[in-house]
């Protein structure tokens, strides 16, 4: 994965940006800075980055966005950064759009993504601007799965409480990646549940209630859509549910989710103490790699 960070820009640093790029030529930033001062006074936000021979620029005007990237040098890879700005968008959990795209860039930029959005910027045609699409950017309300006494279906106002207790249980969080707690340490059982539901209004998250018999008893997800066809998934289960077999049938109706959805490729990452989860995603995907104490699995649903 192509790893970027962007320098939120100010006029008042404007010859440090100069400096901060010593590899392209002055006299060609100036042109791009320039821009971005004009924009700064009507109140768009903007960050720099740079990537394979490009300036890569940020805004930021209610929602963000990309240029397309400035070629800097005789070696530039355009799509090399368009990448870059994909895996970006997929690890900050941004909707990712692309803007000012040349007309004879959009047929290889279309074969980066999955379900791209283009649309012409003016009467002429001659830029482009592209949604790069999640696959459940068009779902409306999800259709609830069932099997036996387990099913799968959307989170409920009503699940707060116990939600909020899944959240900040620190054994069942123990191999999860991240405490929810310690970026919301005031966060209410209410706001849990809003949180949760923003990630799917903004389309970056797929967050689902496992129920035993229609009560709540744990969370399964789609997240990290690469935009590419493929995306990561989790789940985890309330400490006294566990060891009854709902991990498995939770992760094959989430398996049967991610087919409709048309994802392609579904990957696990699992912690190599976590035991049960190695064990149940052992048996259900293909193991891949190891980086570091992560298993990283996966399962092609195109066979």
């Amino acid at each position: 994965m192509h790893k970027l960070s962007f320098k939120p820009f100010s006029p008042e640093e404007y010859d440090g940006f100069i400096s901060n790029l010593s590899d392209f030529e002055p006299s060609e930033l100036y042109s791009v800075f320039d821009t971005l001062c004009e924009q700064h006074s009507y109140g768009i936000e903007s960050a720099i980055s740079s990537f394979s021979g490009c300036v890569l620029v940020r805004l930021f005007d209610g929602e963000y966005k990309f240029p397309y990237p400035i070629a800097m040098t005789e070696y530039a890879d355009e799509l090399e950064a368009v990448m870059a700005l994909r895996d970006y968008a997929v690890k900050e959990e941004i909707p990712l759009i692309i803007c000012d795209i040349p007309t004879d860039a959009v047929d290889a930029i279309s074969h980066l993504f999955k379900s791209p959005s283009f649309y012409a910027e003016d009467a002429d045609g001659e830029f482009l601007t592209m949604h790069a699409q999640t696959p459940i950017a068009h779902l409306g309300r999800f259709k609830k799965k069932r099997e036996g006494k387990i099913s799968l279906g959307a989170l409920r106002r009503t699940d707060a409480a116990a939600y909020y207790r899944l959240l900040t249980d620190k054994e069942t969080n123990r191999f999860w990646g991240y405490d929810f707690t310690d970026d919301y340490p005031c966060a209410t059982p209410t706001e849990l549940i809003a949180i949760a539901k923003r990630e799917i209004k903004n389309k970056t998250a797929l967050p689902l209630a496992i129920r035993e018999h229609g009560r709540f008893i744990g969370e399964a997800t789609l997240y990290a859509f690469d935009l590419s066809g493929g995306c990561e998934c989790a789940l985890r289960i309330e400490t006294k549910k566990r060891g009854r077999g709902y991990g498995a049938i939770a992760l094959s109706l989430l398996v049967k989710t991610a087919k409709e959805l048309g994802i392609e490729n579904l990957y696990a990452t699992v912690n190599e103490n976590n035991e049960s989860s190695v064990k149940l995603f052992k048996k259900a995907f293909t193991y891949c790699t190891k980086d570091g104490e992560n298993l990283k699995f996966m399962l092609n649903l195109t066979i």
